[in-house]
């Protein structure tokens, strides 16, 4: 049984992996190896778009400060003195 080229017809022996006509690949696997190769090397001529930004109209807002609240800084402050004065009141008295 002999191998027939895709490319021309040529008849070819069973153990060629090439024509010998015009050297196309007769085994599948060769030739998509080939193709892949060739498909890699080869530059793409189709220009891609960019991909459109979903933020084109995004307004930018500039965020207010939180403001801190010392309520509790304060509070804190209040009960060390009051802790601190009670102290110095047991350790004075005696």
């Amino acid at each position: 049984m002999s191998k027939k080229c895709r490319r021309c017809g040529q008849e070819n022996d069973d153990e060629r992996h090439f024509c010998k006509q015009c050297g196309e690949p007769l085994d599948e696997n060769i030739r998509l190896l080939m193709d892949y190769e060739r498909i890699k090397k080869t530059p793409s001529k189709v220009k891609q778009a960019a991909p459109k930004k979903d933020d084109d109209n995004y307004v930018y807002v500039k965020r207010e400060r939180k403001k801190k609240s010392y309520a509790i800084w304060w509070a804190v402050g209040a009960c060390v003195v009051v802790v601190v004065g009670i102290a110095l009141y047991f350790l004075l008295a005696q």
